[in-house]
Formats: C-alpha cells, sequence, structure tokens
C-alpha cells in the first residue's frame, strides 16, 4: 500500500487497521468506513484504486468481525464506479 499519499480515505483506514487502544479501534473503524464510502460518492476512474477499494472493504470487514461490531455488509453502499448497489 505505497499509495496512502495519494488517497485520502486510505489513511482513516491505515489509522483503523493499526489501532491498538479497543476503545479507539471502534471511532477508527467507523471513521474509516466513512472515508471509504465518501469516495465512493463519486466515480472511481482509476483500476487500482478501485482494487484498493475492494481490498479496504475486506479488511474492513476483517477488523469488524475481529471486534463484533455490527455487519458492515448489511449498510447499502455505494460501488467504486458510484452507484448504490444490493448487498
Amino acid at each position: 500500500m505505497s499509495n496512502y499519499r495519494r488517497y485520502a480515505w486510505l489513511e482513516c483506514y491505515l489509522h483503523a487497521v493499526l489501532e491498538t487502544d479497543p476503545d479507539r479501534k471502534f471511532v477508527q473503524i467507523c471513521e474509516a468506513i466513512a472515508a471509504i464510502e465518501h469516495r465512493r460518492l463519486s466515480p472511481v476512474e482509476s483500476d487500482e484504486e478501485c482494487l484498493e477499494l475492494e481490498r479496504a472493504d475486506e479488511g474492513i470487514q476483517a477488523l469488524i468481525s475481529e471486534y463484533g461490531m455490527y455487519t458492515y455488509s448489511s449498510i447499502p453502499r455505494a460501488t467504486s464506479r458510484g452507484r448504490k448497489e444490493p448487498v
């Protein structure tokens, strides 16, 4: 993930992944989800960024499973191309 400077949302995601304080982890995960979804509000033209967004989604799912949070997949979200998709 050498593109963290290119993608603003990636910094929030990395903070969530690297957070060790369980009380802060929830906040970091929520901020990462918000940043990823905010990015998806406009079309993603780069295949590289689309792939990074998909990987981040998988990582968020793993973090949620690990920390027993609500199911992120149950939240309707925009696709990487800016359209809503059923989940």
